[in-house]
């Protein structure tokens, strides 16, 4: 068993975009998916075939309505995301998510295998998992 599948870190619940989504509409959703249920807050952006493209944040959305009261509604989400991101395969250990993690501007790890995206690691999901799995046995949090 990976650590990623031990510590039970990938968030399959993401919302995925396509890249080429208007970027007024992608904020749109991205408000309605994180209000509605507890998602993590970030987007994965995919091309049309279902391949990773970038992550998109709150951040993003935040920059680009700063940046564009008007909301252009021309510009991609694409074209806001952020795309320089490190990803995870399935059988990485955690010190190399935790490399990962350490070493990405946004908040999430992609995971991904054979091109497609599985779900992503959060980093609040992470420092969660990896505390916890410090401190069970400790005298600070007994097994139950």
């Amino acid at each position: 068993m990976t650590d990623i599948e031990q510590l039970r870190l990938v968030r399959e619940d993401c919302l995925c975009l396509p890249a080429d989504c208007p970027a007024d509409k992608a904020i749109d959703a991205f408000l309605a998916a994180t209000e509605a249920r507890d998602t993590p807050a970030v987007a994965v952006v995919t091309s049309r075939n279902g391949r990773f493209v970038g992550l998109f944040t709150w951040r993003n959305a935040l920059q680009y309505l700063d940046d564009d009261p008007e909301a252009d509604t021309r510009v991609t989400l694409e074209a806001i995301s952020t795309l320089d991101i490190p990803v995870a395969a399935p059988s990485d250990s955690l010190a190399q998510i935790i490399a990962k993690a350490l070493s990405s501007k946004a908040d999430a790890i992609p995971v991904i295998k054979d091109g497609r995206v599985l779900g992503v690691i959060t980093h609040g999901d992470l420092f969660d998992r990896v505390f916890e799995e410090a401190l069970i046995g400790s005298e600070f949090l007994p097994e139950e």
